[in-house]
């Protein structure tokens, strides 16, 4: 198992430093590469001294809770969490100047890499827009405005507001942000107001650390049925992906958070017979849907892996509460939706699907190569090793008639990530677009990698593991350059 956990994670490593190997299909779609990576080696010494730590922490914190109550967990979770943010923040400054934080502020303002900003920014009356977002969609290009519901441009004008209304709060956040993320004001080169100022720099740090709470979720799954200590390492291999902090602060940064407490909602919810629980992922289901129709993949996990416990476990009842229970939260806030502001979220939803399907007629992508050149983009952004671990342990031991929760719902991600690349939906950009689906890459992994009391030093293998996506990590941050260079754009009013 180690060889399988470190040599992918190697070549990956070895494939962005040391080849120009084209990051995806040329003549359809190639990852940038950064043009000046960082070689000096003092810039690796701040990363590798927060890695160093996260580790030790890491380590202690395993044999800690492993012979103590679950309560610890208390202590020990923000321990981890602030060592993780440390640890990601010198990830985050590790590309030279220019490629870093400065990246954050036009990723989220130009329309090329978004355009959900300048779309807020013109909004006159946030109501009047809701009311006409439907006739706006069908208006709206093939890309990101077309193909997704209104959430993310109302969580910038919420913003744009609450900074308009609150100017102080506006210039502390500006007072306290780092200087290198103040730095892209200057890359979008366009005068802005101070609450639009304050509202790019508050959105792209809270995007940051609404990512990093991914941990918390991930711990959750993996007690479905695993090992406190399983569920420790699941939560800590979170920060040291690719898929934790390469696209932040774009929107599918936030979708890994959802997407996990979602599942981890929902199945608590059949195993502890808590209607409430199910009723609450509804809830942040909903959420999820006002932002992206991704989650009508983790709804679909979710749906099935009940479905799937309440065949295995002939409790057909429990069952059907759950998911009467899911779709109530999801339902509920639909039909307010609707009788407040009269937006019909289901006809949005039904646009949107139609407007994915023209962006492939514009900008063809193949079939065959894309089957395969996804699986390996997603397995890298989720660690390569993590993700081979994950995948042996799911197709070798979850399937056993004795399987918990947790094992279930691996194996129901498995198939249905089988049916989504084949289905074709996604052709290229995956290590974006399945962003959602990486948190349960690393509850497999935390199962598949627990040596279950055969070595002496339990604790040796998911380290190394941790250490090894970690380094990836670090390396697909400073050469690689996924935010591409954009123009702005204006955006429609709502008025």
């Amino acid at each position: 198992m180690m060889a399988i956990v470190v040599i992918p994670t190697i070549v990956a490593i070895v494939l962005l430093t040391a080849t120009n190997t084209p990051l995806g299909l040329v003549g359809e779609w190639v990852w940038n590469r950064a043009a000046n990576p960082p070689w000096n080696p003092l810039t690796w010494l701040l990363p590798l001294l927060a890695l160093a730590l996260y580790l030790v922490i890491a380590v202690l914190g395993s044999k800690w809770i492993t012979n103590r109550h679950e309560s610890w967990i208390i202590i020990l979770g923000p321990i981890a969490i602030l060592s993780a943010a440390f640890w990601q923040w010198s990830l985050v400054e590790f590309p030279n100047p220019g490629g870093g934080p400065e990246r954050w502020i036009p990723s989220q303002y130009f329309k090329a890499t978004s355009g959900y900003f300048t779309v807020a920014q013109s909004i006159d009356d946030t109501k009047t827009f809701i009311e006409k977002y439907e006739s706006w969609t069908k208006n709206a290009d093939n890309f990101h405005l077309g193909t997704h519901p209104p959430g993310l441009i109302l969580l910038h004008k919420f913003t744009i507001d609450f900074f308009e209304e609150y100017p102080a709060a506006g210039l502390e956040v500006e007072r306290w942000a780092p200087r290198r993320v103040l730095d892209g004001f200057e890359i979008v080169g366009t005068p802005l107001s101070q609450a639009e100022r304050s509202a790019l720099i508050a959105t792209s740090i809270a995007t940051w650390l609404v990512s990093l709470l991914t941990m918390i979720p991930i711990y959750g799954l993996v007690r479905l049925g695993g090992t406190k200590t399983e569920a420790w390492w699941g939560g800590l291999f979170w920060p040291a992906v690719p898929a934790s902090v390469l696209f932040i602060p774009v929107g599918d940064a936030l979708y890994p958070l959802l997407s996990a407490t979602i599942l981890w909602l929902t199945v608590a919810s059949f195993r502890a017979r808590i209607g409430i629980l199910a009723l609450l992922a509804g809830a942040v289901l909903w959420i999820g849907m006002m932002l992206s129709l991704a989650f009508l993949v983790v709804a679909a996990i979710g749906s099935v892996t009940v479905f799937w416990l309440a065949l295995w476990e002939r409790k057909w009842w429990r069952g059907i509460v759950t998911l009467l229970a899911l779709l109530a939260g999801l339902l509920l806030p639909i039909e307010v939706l609707y009788d407040s502001l009269g937006l019909n979220l289901i006809e949005v939803w039904r646009i949107n699907l139609t407007k994915h399907a023209g962006f492939y007629e514009a900008m063809p992508r193949s079939y065959v190569p894309w089957l395969i050149i996804d699986l390996i983009e997603f397995a890298t952004v989720s660690g390569p090793g993590l993700f081979l671990a994950a995948a042996i342990y799911i197709v070798t031991r979850a399937w056993r008639k004795e399987a918990p929760a947790v094992d279930h719902l691996l194996v129901v991600w498995l198939i249905l990530l089988i049916f989504l690349d084949l289905s074709g939906r996604n052709r290229s950009e995956v290590a974006r677009l399945w962003l959602f689906l990486s948190p349960v890459v690393l509850v497999g992994t935390a199962r598949g990698l627990n040596p279950r009391n055969e070595s002496r030093f339990p604790w040796l293998l998911p380290a190394i593991g941790l250490a090894f996506s970690a380094l990836l990590s670090l390396v697909a941050q400073g050469w690689t350059e996924p935010l591409l260079p954009v123009v702005a754009s204006p955006g429609p009013t709502g008025s």
